[in-house]
């Protein structure tokens, strides 16, 4: 019985202690919040620009294929 007080002490400890280091403080949440906008915006420009090629490689073909 004691072994298992004692593993439910360690358990929690551990517990405890992995929430204060995964925990942002303020200025980490912010930070992270930048980082994230500013990755979601580099994605979307990715996939503007391949788009915006298979979109001009389209109409090449086509005018390719009138000639």
């Amino acid at each position: 019985m004691l072994a298992v007080a004692w593993g439910s002490v360690i358990y929690s400890l551990f517990i405890v202690s992995m929430h204060v280091l995964t925990t942002l403080s303020p200025e980490e949440k912010a930070v992270y919040g930048a980082v994230t906008v500013l990755e979601e915006t580099r994605g979307l420009k990715e996939a503007e620009s391949i788009v915006f090629n298979y979109l001009t490689f389209i109409k090449r073909l086509r005018v390719k294929r009138h000639l």
